[in-house]
């Protein structure tokens, strides 16, 4: 009689292959969900959350350019909180300036995150948790419409 029916549920990465790449994986986060979260959040959480995979994959150049997305995310934000209220025939413009901004991050830095990811690891390597960067998003996401609502 065999035991193996009775052992608890394995998941893929307990028995981390390495079919995809020559080098172990380290946990992070599923890189098409940071671009993803951009559509609810803004840029500079998915910047934020590529730039740690980028170190923890160890390409520092990689983790600069995702910095550097978040930091002209935060400017970027900052001017859509203040430029409509300065003259609110910007708003529009800023909205679309939004999407452009995000098409580019998207195409400039999530995708080939995502892409070098699934060639290196493949589908196998740890998860990182999402409570801390959704708790981020939201308390972000609150702050904005706060500050639209007193300002």
């Amino acid at each position: 009689m065999s035991y193996e029916n009775y052992a608890p549920p394995r998941s893929a990465v307990e028995g981390l292959t390495e079919e995809a790449g020559s080098t172990k994986a380290p946990a992070l986060w599923i890189p098409s969900t940071t671009a993803n979260i951009c559509l609810v959040f803004p840029i500079a959480l998915g910047a934020w959350l590529q730039r740690q995979n980028w170190e923890a994959m160890g390409r520092p150049a990689d983790a600069r350019k995702a910095h550097l997305w978040m930091i002209v995310d935060l400017v970027f934000l900052a001017a859509w909180l203040v430029v409509p209220r300065l003259n609110p025939a910007f708003a529009g413009v800023m909205s679309l300036l939004s999407l452009v901004m995000l098409i580019s991050w998207y195409y400039s830095s999530a995708k080939p995150q995502y892409v070098y990811v699934k060639k290196t690891y493949g589908k196998v390597y740890p998860r990182r948790s999402w409570a801390v960067p959704l708790l981020v998003g939201i308390a972000v996401d609150v702050a904005i419409v706060l500050i639209q609502r007193l300002a």
